[in-house]
């Protein structure tokens, strides 16, 4: 008889704690979000550098698609806007300011992921709103190839695997020596549709065979990869 009881009560324990562990979900193939991230960086005893960043965005994982409304703002100076197209199954992106298109490959930026990472780490969960929505937060370590390293973590709501902040700190090995980073961001007006995808993916007429094409900048490497590191 005792034994049955302890059997029986770790049998609860075990259905509790699997209760209360999300696995990594994945978000719907096709939806747009605005964000909004705080990017630090420091390169040896040089100054930091801070810089707020703002965007507009539509994922279409189904085609393979990226379109984006940019607003860069470095700590006083002069902002910039610019219009993303990224195209990863033609291989390119199109940075669009004004009547200006460059054209860029895309074979230094990795895709971007709808999906937590298996190997993610789940670190708790916690209620926001009279609702209580639940959030889960997930610790990812960036450590595949590539000029960028470190930690990241990431919060979703459990519906939908809707994205709610993320803070990255690592080091970027492109810069000599390594640069180091800490960027913070929230997501807000998710939905779970692209209800015009011509605003995000159209090229404007600019950005036709003889657009120019030059090499990826390492802004523009950062601003693909730091911003969502292998999540969005």
């Amino acid at each position: 008889m005792k034994t049955s009881a302890i059997i029986s009560l770790l049998t609860c324990i075990v259905m509790m704690v699997s209760a209360q562990q999300p696995i990594p979900c994945c978000a719907p193939p096709q939806f747009v979000l605005h964000y909004e991230q705080v990017l630090a960086t420091q390169t040896a005893d040089m100054p930091m550098a801070i810089t707020e960043e703002t965007l507009d965005a539509a994922y279409d994982f189904v085609n393979a698609l990226v379109g984006m409304d940019l607003t860069i703002r470095p700590l006083n100076q002069p902002e910039t806007k610019a219009r993303l197209v990224q195209n990863f199954t033609a291989g390119y992106q199109w940075i669009i300011q004004g009547a200006t298109c460059i054209k860029q490959s895309l074979a230094a930026v990795t895709p971007p992921a709808r999906c937590v990472p298996e190997d993610a780490i789940f670190e708790g969960t916690f209620d926001v709103g009279l609702e209580k929505l639940k959030v889960h937060t997930w610790l990812i370590n960036a450590t595949a190839p590539g000029p960028i390293k470190g930690t990241q973590r990431y919060t979703v709501a459990d519906y939908m695997c809707t994205p709610f902040s993320s803070t990255f700190i690592g080091t970027e090995s492109n810069t000599q020596p390594p640069t180091t980073f800490v960027n913070s961001g929230n997501y807000m007006n998710f939905s779970n549709k692209i209800t015009d995808p011509d605003h995000w993916f159209k090229l404007p007429s600019s950005c036709n065979s003889t657009a120019s094409e030059v090499p990826v900048t390492e802004r523009m490497i950062k601003l693909s990869s730091a911003r969502h590191m292998r999540f969005f």
